[in-house]
This record gives structure tokens, sequence and C-alpha cells, in this order.
């Protein structure tokens, strides 16, 4: 009998991927995908206790580390390998991104639990909302003590699969070859590949200059005060994208809020209208994301995303009709940067959360209205950066690591850019901006994540449907 859940990881027969290029690929998704796919392998019996081939999951971060201490807890010998020296290592080195594993179910009943699970059944790893590198510590801790406990558990690190061959007539078993002994050399019959969503674009690779902005996941000074640069220099942000780490990163630098949930609760916006504009956002995000399930290209999601975007309009009009609001937002943007601009290259925000949506639209459409601005003058709609240099009076700068061009002043040529439905190519510099703090979140690129597949088999890394409609919970 087939099982969709699998259905839509499968690459080979015996091969899965919970990682690129599929979405969303938020934390919690990882952890739901890791332990859904093990419960499922045993029910269509693609795997069994009783089996002597160990299960190998590639990538020990939080859906491969998931995905290892399920199968271990239900009988499964399996082997845990990482190319990083420890596992969650993207975590660990964030101690600035502050993650919540509930807040962007906004507005359903439990978007405050700020816990997984808040309800059965239990998960492999537990977590509260915190910093990254406290995420990263806690479920070190609870990865060893679970190695400790299951005697078929076993976990490498600083490790690289070098390749995978099926020896089947298509897929399993698998020879696998690695960088160095494991205490499992295979065959496999069943390999789950929980690594490599692909390398961060946070870089401008400009005409003229080779800017590298701080990676998402990374030490950034955005929540220092005046974002680090002192207090007698003016702050001029730019922020190049439309995602949730761009929209992120413009509430932070707007507000000095860590927690998006945090930052709503103090935007005193009475309850009555709370609770109408809550229903207005869960109707049209449910819409949203029903209908965004079955695009078939960029026009679909074009389209659900422009109704998406007019309906936070609406419900942040409302919002800002309230005196106590504007208020709120006054005391809020205090501690934050002089002056912020986010550029994104198509009419709407890309993000799959309702709740940063709708923050970024609220914040932008009071900054306007306070300082007698456009909206475009905050949010620069179908614009893309080409090229992010060193100012004139600053010439003797380099350009270098991240933090050596923090505070320096730099001009930003942006592009014009058509609709992300349409083909075609930018239409050439349209402006140039001054900025002495230069954001970059392009996401990821996922050409760099490629599994090491014989050539003639790489194709089929095109999964028949990666973009899914995930559970908020597994139920028991």
């Amino acid at each position: 009998m087939a099982d969709p859940f699998l259905d839509a990881h499968r690459v080979l027969p015996g091969l899965h991927l919970i990682g690129f290029p599929v979405a969303p690929i938020s934390i919690r998704d990882q952890m739901l995908r890791g332990r859904l796919i093990i419960d499922r392998a045993l029910e269509v019996g693609l795997i069994s206790p009783g089996q002597k081939e160990p299960v190998l999951i590639v990538g020990a971060g939080a859906g491969g580390a998931t995905a290892a201490i399920r199968a271990a807890q239900r009988g499964l010998t399996t082997l845990l390998v990482e190319l990083a020296p420890a596992p969650f290592s993207i975590q660990a080195r964030a101690p600035t991104r502050w993650v919540d594993p509930t807040q962007y179910d906004f507005p359903t009943n439990h978007w405050r639990e700020s816990r997984m699970p808040w309800r059965s059944p239990t998960m492999p790893l537990r977590w509260h909302a915190d910093y990254a590198h406290h995420l990263a510590a806690a479920w070190t801790v609870q990865l060893n003590r679970n190695l400790r406990a299951y005697r078929k558990l076993w976990a490498v690190f600083g490790i690289q699969i070098t390749g995978i061959t099926p020896t089947g007539s298509f897929g399993a078993p698998f020879s696998v070859s690695f960088s160095r002994n494991v205490p499992f050399k295979g065959p496999f019959w069943f390999i789950l590949w929980a690594a490599g969503f692909g390398e961060e674009t946070c870089t401008v690779k400009g005409p003229t200059n080779v800017y590298r902005g701080f990676p998402f996941w990374s030490t950034d000074p955005y929540g220092l005060p005046n974002l680090g640069l002192g207090s007698n220099t003016s702050s001029k942000v730019l922020i190049a994208g439309g995602g949730d780490g761009a929209l992120q990163d413009f509430l932070r630098i707007t507000t000095g809020y860590q927690s998006a949930k945090d930052l709503y609760d103090h935007c005193n916006i009475p309850e009555e209208v709370r609770k109408e504009i809550q229903e207005e956002i869960y109707s049209a995000e449910d819409q949203a994301r029903r209908a965004g399930s079955w695009s078939a290209h960029t026009r679909h999601d074009h389209d659900v995303q422009m109704q998406l975007q007019a309906a936070h309009v609406t419900a942040v009009t409302k919002a800002l009709n309230q005196p106590d609001v504007e208020k709120a937002l006054a005391k809020l943007l205090k501690g934050g940067a002089s002056e912020v601009k986010l550029v994104y290259r198509c009419e709407h925000f890309t993000n799959y959360y309702g709740l940063n949506r709708f923050l970024v639209l609220l914040v932008a459409h009071y900054i306007a209205k306070r300082d007698n601005i456009r909206v475009v003058d905050v949010l620069m709609p179908q614009k893309s950066v080409e090229d992010v240099r060193p100012a004139a009076h600053a010439a003797s700068h380099t350009c270098g690591a991240p933090l050596g061009c923090h505070g320096i002043d730099h001009e930003v040529d942006l592009r014009s850019e058509p609709f992300c439905w349409k083909t075609g190519s930018s239409t050439g510099i349209s402006s140039t901006i001054p900025a002495n703090v230069v954001v970059i979140r392009y996401g990821v690129d996922r050409r760099t994540s490629t599994l090491p597949l014989p050539t003639p088999l790489r194709p089929l890394l095109q999964l028949s449907r990666p973009q899914h409609l995930l559970p908020y919970y597994l139920p028991a």
C-alpha cells in the first residue's frame, strides 16, 4: 500500500530526503518529518526491528537526530553520521537568533505555547523557545543521553559521505563510501538524508565589489543598542530579501525585539480588534496554504501571495486606526534603527509565516505615517541588489568579513525586477541607496545541495512534491 508521506520524500527505493528541496524547512517541521518518516517506514515494512542491517541517517541536525533517536526507540540498529564535529552545528553558532516552535503558527489556538511537544505524543527531542545556541546545547545533552541508553544507536561526527551507489536494480541495497571508518560498512537498505539544505545566499557579487553580510545562523550585532554602531552614528539599514529571514531581521532591527510573539503582545491592539484581526488573518492564511499546496508554477504562487498580502494590509489598517497602537509603536521603535528599507523582488513577501508578515507590514505602515513618506519608501518591492561598494568618502575601506563592513558607509545599487512569475532579466539600475548596515537574505542556494549519487541518478533529486502542508503536531 502506498504511503503519501514516504512517496513525497523518496528519491530511490530505500533512499529518502527530508532536507533539500522540501518546504517548509523550519526546525519544527524537520523534527516532525524525522519522527514521522521512521514510523511510516516501519508501518509499511521498509524497515523492521529484527533486521540485521543498520539504518543510515545522514545529518545530525534537529531532523536527523530526531529520526535517529526515534529509530533506536523502535528497536532499529541506527548509524547517525555528521560532517560537522558536533551535532546541531547550525544552531550552535547562532547565539543571537531566537527560535520558537509555535509562534509562527499564529493565530491558531496553540501559537503561544512556545514548547514542543505541547500535547501528546512525546518527541525524541524536546524544546522550549530560546536562543539557538542554548537549544543546541540542550539537544546535545538529550542526544548523548539517548546514545548511552540505546546500544543500537551509534553516532559518528566529522565524517563525510563520499558516495552512495545502488547495488540493486534501482535502489536498495546501497553501497556507501565514507571519508573514514565507521562501525557499520553496510550494505544499507534504508538511508535517510537529513543534511544539505544548501548554502545561504548572504553575499552579493557585484560588478565592482563582493560584499558579504552576516549569515542568518551566526552571531550578529543587530540586537545591540543602535545595532552596535555607537551613540553618535545614525543607522541607515538596507535589508534585501522577502522571505522569513529578511522579515525577522527587519523586526529585530526596527524594534530591538528578538521574539515576534513578544513584539505582537506589546503593540497594544485592543482585544476586540485583535480578535477580529486574528480571525481575518487565520482565514486568509488557511486559504493561502490550501491554494499554495496545489501551485504548479510561480504564477499560481504569485496570485496566492498577492491575495494574502492584501488581507494582511487590511488587518494592519484596522490596527493602525487604534490610537493605543500608534502610541505603542512609537515607544517600540525608539530603540530601533534610524532608517530602514526592505527591498524584495516581487510585489509580495515570500515567507511562510503570518506573524512576521503582519508585524512587518504594521511597522512599515506606521513608519510611513509617522515620517509622512510613502510605504514604498520603506518596503521597496520589485527591487534586487546589484552591487554593494564602499561609499566615495570611504574608498580606503576594503570589504571582507561582515563585521569589518558593519557601520561603514556603502552605496547599494538596486535593479528593477519583473514580477516573480515573468521570465526575463531585470531592467537595469533603478537607484542607489546609501547604507551603513546591509543585510542580505536571499535564502538558500539549493543548487549547492547534491547527494553523492552516480551522475545518471542526479536528476532524481527533483522530488515529485517538494511543497508540503505539514501537521502542527503528530497524532498519538
